[in-house]
């Protein structure tokens, strides 16, 4: 087989010294603990809509169809990321990153001052453009500036906001609507979000984005060529397309499920969530300590067969709800295992166009969402969970496949240290 190498373009960015025993996180440790801020906030914004959305309907005056288009549109934001991508590559990381929290900010506002349809409507657009713009902006520059042997570690602290996220900020959601009303948490996140901008803007110099600007400029259509020239990573797109595709076909009727086969109240399906953002929480903090150590090709191959046992078995656990539980708390550590061991990875496929090529995985993730969001519909109403269990855990054994396949993880030396073969 040819091998196929990611072209490598030197930047000044990208060489910035570090102390192999204790420096790769240190001289970061300013912007993460920003960026994890930051991301809070995004990622709150984004899950307070699932359990809070009949109360912000109601808040409108709407119905909740009417309510889950605002979601709809938001997520459609997703597929609009490679066309932002290639701004990270040309004006910097940090200008991405502060013109992303800039929409968030402007969304919140426009959620939290105009209780109308249509404000809301604009609002939940811009707060999705923003989060396409600062997430792979913020993978990106730790792209940039971290050593891939430690990046592991690193990206994993900021996708800690993830869970927490769940854990932490949608109980604080639900106090803030009980005390202040449904609006209330727009402006609290809004503030937050402007918080944050200042003090990214403030912990990254502007200097951080001078070694892009100084560079040749080429074209968005460059960038998207430098990434498709590259067989790998349109590989790897296609293997995070059916990460999220096998998870999405089993999360979009999970609770369906645990109702019917259990009987289960709201408050208990709120139990059933909360496992599932702590096996989140786990899987995090798993990735920092270990996948670096581990490798990044075997942590993902361990997580995806995981996931793919416990998607096929889920639906097969009898009439115990403790079992029920640890099968989905063995899922979704796992499967979030899977995809934050696979970040750094994907980091270094392409790093002459690393902004494009983290924006077109961003826009795969999303398509894959969609599609199972629809498989999982439909194979709910046609045959139960465990046709959509079954499903899931194919897609995750043929993605296994895949990665065995195709993926070739060199190191510890610097990049270029990722091939894929085809």
């Amino acid at each position: 087989m040819d091998e196929i190498r990611p072209t490598f373009q030197h930047r000044p960015e990208a060489s910035v010294n570090y102390d192999d025993d204790q420096g790769a996180v240190r001289p970061l440790s300013g912007p993460v603990a920003a960026a994890i801020l930051a991301r809070f906030a995004l990622n709150v914004s984004y899950r307070m809509a699932y359990p809070f959305l009949p109360r912000f309907a109601a808040g409108l005056g709407v119905s909740l169809d009417q309510a889950q288009l605002l979601m709809a549109a938001r997520s459609a934001t997703g597929f609009a990321s490679p066309l932002f991508g290639p701004l990270s590559d040309r004006y910097g990381r940090r200008t991405s990153m502060l013109i992303g929290l800039a929409a968030f900010v402007l969304g919140m506002a426009l959620c939290a001052l105009v209780p109308a349809y249509a404000s809301f409507f604009f609002g939940f657009v811009l707060i999705g453009l923003g989060k396409i713009l600062f997430d792979p902006s913020l993978q990106a520059y730790l792209g940039d500036r971290v050593p891939y042997r430690r990046r592991g570690r690193v990206i994993a602290a900021t996708e800690l906001a993830w869970s927490l996220a769940i854990l932490i900020g949608a109980p604080l959601v639900g106090l803030v609507i009980g005390a202040l009303g449904w609006q209330a948490p727009f402006g609290i996140l809004g503030v937050l979000g402007a918080i944050v901008l200042v003090l990214m803007a403030l912990v990254i110099p502007a200097r951080a984005d001078h070694a892009l600007r100084q560079a040749p400029r080429v074209s968005p259509w460059h960038s998207y060529a430098t990434v498709w020239r590259q067989p790998g990573a349109m590989i790897a797109a296609f293997v995070f397309f059916l990460i999220m595709f096998a998870n999405e076909n089993l999360l979009i009727s999970y609770g369906g499920w645990m109702e019917q086969s259990f009987g289960l109240s709201t408050v208990r399906l709120g139990l059933a969530t909360a496992v599932i953002g702590g096996a989140e929480l786990v899987a995090e903090l798993l990735t920092g300590a270990i996948t670096d150590a581990l490798g990044k090709k075997r942590a993902v191959a361990i997580g995806l067969a995981l996931t793919a046992v416990a998607y096929a078995a889920l639906p097969f656990v009898g009439n115990r709800l403790e079992f029920a539980l640890a099968g989905l708390f063995t899922l979704f550590l796992s499967f979030e295992f899977t995809v934050v061991s696979g970040l750094p990875l994907i980091t270094e496929l392409v790093p002459a166009a690393r902004g494009t090529m983290l924006s077109v995985n961003i826009a795969a993730m999303n398509l894959g969402r969609m599609a199972g969001a629809l498989a999982g519909a439909a194979l709910w109403a046609l045959g139960g969970f465990g046709g959509v269990g079954l499903l899931s855990g194919l897609a995750s054994l043929v993605t296994l496949a895949l990665w065995l396949g195709y993926v070739r993880e060199r190191g510890p030396g610097e990049a270029p240290v990722v091939t894929f073969e085809v």
